[in-house]
């Protein structure tokens, strides 16, 4: 598994959120005493960002097809950095956080797609530069005014 980098920030009190990547993010909240098996945070919420809103409801829709209760909203963004967020509430939603984080495509490896997309790209010759014509070049005023180069 590529490693993950986190970035954690304080929202308010017991409160923070976790960009897992520039798309996901979970809001999480401190419990005050350990909760069932010991546990000191539950998920409160999981965002997922999407570039379209027809990106976003069409997630939207296969998350209720396989989850029919889930609390679900599609919205501008708030929390991510995308034009459009889906908003899950619930444990639900950290446990399909990290699926999808682990089944993604790492930055490298998309560099290195587009990389070899490009490699593979006809080359397009650059124009011949062009020559300066000064040389030989009489320059006359015109009845306006400007300035004319006569061959």
């Amino acid at each position: 598994m590529p490693r993950i980098r986190i970035r954690i920030h304080q929202l308010e009190d017991r409160h923070q959120i976790a960009h897992l990547s520039d798309r996901i993010a979970i809001i999480t909240e401190t419990l005050r005493r350990p909760g069932k098996g010991g546990r000191k945070a539950r998920c409160k919420a999981a965002y997922f960002g999407f570039p379209t809103q027809a990106d976003a409801i069409r997630f939207a829709s296969t998350i209720r097809g396989r989850f029919p209760k889930v609390r679900l909203e599609v919205r501008t963004s708030e929390r991510l950095s995308t034009p459009i967020e889906v908003k899950i509430a619930g444990d639900m939603g950290e446990q399909l956080a990290w699926e999808l984080l682990k089944t993604s495509e790492s930055t490298r490896e998309r560099v290195e797609r587009h990389l070899k997309v490009v490699a593979a790209r006809p080359s397009i010759a650059p124009d011949t530069p062009v020559q300066p014509r000064s040389a030989g070049r009489t320059m006359a005023r015109s009845a306006s005014g400007h300035l004319v180069g006569i061959d």
